[in-house]
Order: C-alpha cells, then structure tokens, then sequence
C-alpha cells in the first residue's frame, strides 16, 4: 500500500497495488475517508500519541486517549501539508499557472493564493512506509518520513 495526502482530508487516499507475473501495477485509488481503515487503529498495539517527523520538519504530535487511528494521522498530515508558506504564491511554485489566462486564474480562485507546503512539494507527498522508527525520550513512537514518491 501507498498512502498519498494533501491539504483537504477528502482528497487523502490510500493506492493498491496487485502482482501480476511478479510485476506490480496499480490496482486502483480508494478515498481513505470511504474505507473502514479510517477508524482503526494507526500502530498495533494501540497507542495513545505518536509522532510523525516529515524531513526536517518539527515532528507533529498526534494524542488520542483512546488510541491514535488512522483518522487522527491523516487529519494532522492535512493540517501538516495545508501550512501556508510566507511570501509564496501558487504561480511561484506551479510552472505550469505562469502566463495563465488572469480570467482562468481568478475563476479557479489561484490568482492570490498563497502556496501552501503541499505546493511547495509538487507531486512528491506519497510514502510506502516510514524510512525509521524509534520511541523519543518520553517513550512516544516517532516514525520518520524522508523521501517522498510522486
């Protein structure tokens, strides 16, 4: 599996790949938010705080008395990758909006919009898996994400 996100939580899904003469080819995207994986739990056993640190970033602190689930991960990833860069704009990191037609830019509401990390980012904000595990001083699960697929 491969877990994709980006800054809205429905837009969060989860590729499957199938084996097929020992070659694997995407199977299909399945909204996270459609899935019963959603409301399971992130870590077996269960555990009530996690921590993600995405690259060099500070690392995101997920709590959950209950247990940390897969719900809670994806909506601080959302709240991770929706962080507003100061003094980016969208055009300034999407090539492909420089020289766009300004009516084009202004009906897709992108004319003024500030980029956001998942802009800054391109396509490259998939993982299969986290790069290093360990448990911080206080005994709380960090996973470590450094490299990111498109």
């Amino acid at each position: 599996m491969s877990y994709e996100c980006s800054t809205d939580i429905n837009d969060a899904y989860m590729m499957s790949y199938k084996e097929v003469d020992s070659v694997y080819s995407d199977h299909g995207t399945y909204p996270l938010v459609k899935t019963s994986a959603i409301n399971e739990y992130a870590t077996m056993p269960a555990m009530k705080a996690i921590k993600i640190k995405i690259q060099s970033k500070k690392p995101i602190e997920i709590k959950n008395d209950n247990g940390v689930t897969i719900h809670d991960v994806l909506k601080a990833l959302v709240a991770f990758f929706s962080v507003v860069q100061p003094g980016v704009m969208l055009y300034d990191v999407c090539p492909w909006l420089n020289g766009s037609d300004p009516y084009f830019l202004k009906m897709n509401k992108i004319e003024n919009r500030k980029a956001t990390r998942r802009d800054m980012m391109g396509d490259h904000t998939g993982w299969a898996g986290f790069d290093r595990r360990s448990f911080d001083k206080s005994g709380v699960l960090m996973l470590v994400v450094e490299g990111f697929d498109s």
